[in-house]
């Protein structure tokens, strides 16, 4: 950027020292957030098979698998090698449709695996080893502070030096049995409070995301409202 307004450049190299010092942590904290969804990791591998198949590239991908796949490289190392070979010289040979039929068997085998796994290490050490102890002292500054999400919005001026930041996370995580097997994370907080968290992949949130902010709109309206403010008249919101 170039500026000439002293007071501008001055506050844009204040965002921009900000930025390059909280960007790395928070990148990490998106991908490693990632992989705690290994199913939709693999089907996006398997969406990359399919169009390298398609397009009939003579060279083999192998599968981005998180740190719960050491169990699943186990389970299905057989069957990728009697599909592929074990130096990949059968890959030009693949039928499309014998790749779809055998490639969601493996994905079933990955949710047997994942449904049932409570530990977050089971998923990556990222979450324990990237918040040690040295960080978790009130007051002390540190480069790898990330604050929790959800607390910018648009109602009011965000005051970041007041913003609660992550200290740590709590190693049992709670896997919902539904089909995308979303998982609740209990983040620990500089506040020495706890804060669940759930996390969904494999779909557009942006409605849910309308939906809440809608909810959020209407409570203000009862919040105006004598009637609706004198009965407690409000819809619950959550974070999206």
């Amino acid at each position: 950027y170039s500026t000439n307004d002293s007071t501008l450049k001055h506050n844009l190299e204040i965002i921009r020292q900000n930025l390059d010092r909280h960007t790395l942590l928070v990148n990490e904290f998106i991908q490693t957030l990632n992989q705690l969804n290994p199913q939709h990791e693999y089907e996006n591998w398997c969406k990359e098979l399919y169009q390298l198949l398609t397009n009939d590239h003579q060279r083999l991908i192998k599968p981005r698998l998180t740190s719960i796949g050491f169990q699943f490289k186990n389970t299905i190392e057989k069957d990728l090698d009697n599909l592929f070979g074990k130096q990949g010289e059968l890959f030009s040979t693949v039928l499309l449709t014998d790749v779809k039929t055998i490639l969601t068997n493996l994905g079933t085998k990955l949710k047997s695996i994942a449904h049932d796994k409570t530990n977050i290490n089971d998923y990556s050490t990222w979450f324990s080893l990237t918040f040690q102890q040295q960080h978790r002292i009130l007051g002390t500054p540190s480069i790898r502070e990330i604050e929790i999400p959800g607390q910018y919005t648009s109602k009011k001026k965000p005051l970041p030096e007041h913003h609660i930041k992550i200290v740590g996370f709590d190693e049992k995580i709670l896997v919902l049995q539904s089909l995308r097997l979303p998982k609740r994370l209990t983040i620990c907080e500089h506040d020495e409070n706890d804060y669940r968290f759930l996390l969904k992949s494999g779909e557009d949130i942006r409605k849910d995301q309308r939906i809440q902010a809608l909810f959020s709109i209407m409570n203000d309206l009862y919040d105006n409202e004598p009637n609706c403010n004198q009965s407690n008249l409000a819809h619950i919101t959550v974070q999206t």
